[in-house]
């Protein structure tokens, strides 16, 4: 309720605005993580108020970069630039060429895609993220659905798992998808219900990888089940 946004005496160009949610959780857990002192908030005591994705993210420029919020805007807008792609390939292998075409160029000119990339928030690393989870899965359950059942459907079904753990650990909405996975296999037909599952169940492998260190870290210095991030558990709570 207290959040200060772009807290300064001078003026700030727009290009210089951020969100509340930079000032508050994702710039101080960035801060900390490069100085040791872990996950923290703007008060600098350890949080688990949001998932820790962003602020990685974050300090992963500043240990290159430095401080320069520029780099971070030129980054989010590549990662927009790609799931453009991603999303254009996708929907080419669920429905064909022209609808792939079109989806992407849509998304492309989506005006707030455009906003967000210059805010330095989690939503545009979280939708690339997401983006790739679905371009990939796609890919591997058309895979199977087409009987191509190949070495590395392994090694992309643990991959993609991954990718959907990271996308959480930036934003928990990703968290229901293991579950509308799950329901997709349930009313899939018969003879392709068992190999669905199968690679469901590595995908969950990988999902489960990245994720569960997180809730352990949070559950010992807590001393409560918090699955990814604060607001996650008030909801799980009530």
């Amino acid at each position: 309720d207290d959040w200060k946004l772009n807290p300064a005496s001078e003026n700030i160009s727009i290009g210089g605005v951020v969100s509340p949610d930079f000032n508050q959780v994702y710039d101080p857990g960035a801060r900390g993580i490069l100085d040791g002192d872990g996950f923290i908030g703007e008060d600098g005591r350890l949080t688990a108020y949001v998932g820790p994705g962003y602020s990685l993210f974050l300090a992963a420029h500043y240990s290159v970069f430095g401080f320069n919020l520029d780099v971070v805007r030129l980054t989010q807008i590549l990662l927009g630039a790609i799931s453009c792609v991603l999303l254009m390939l996708t929907a080419q292998i669920l429905f064909n060429r022209k609808i792939g075409f079109i989806s992407g160029i849509l998304l492309a000119l989506y005006p707030l895609d455009f906003y967000q990339s210059g805010l330095v928030i989690s939503e545009q690393l979280f939708s690339f993220l997401f983006m790739l989870f679905v371009f990939t899965s796609v890919k591997i359950f058309s895979d199977v659905i087409q009987g191509r059942l190949v070495s590395t459907l392994i090694l992309g079904s643990v991959a993609c798992g991954v990718v959907l753990g990271l996308s959480a650990l930036v934003r928990p909405n990703a968290l229901i998808i293991p579950a509308a996975m799950f329901l997709f296999v349930l009313f899939s037909p018969k003879e392709l219900r068992k190999n669905l599952l199968i690679v469901t169940v590595i995908v969950m492998i990988g999902f489960l990888i990245v994720v569960v260190p997180w809730i352990i870290r949070n559950y010992i210095l807590f001393d409560k089940f918090i699955p990814i991030s604060g607001i996650i558990y008030h909801t799980y709570a009530e």
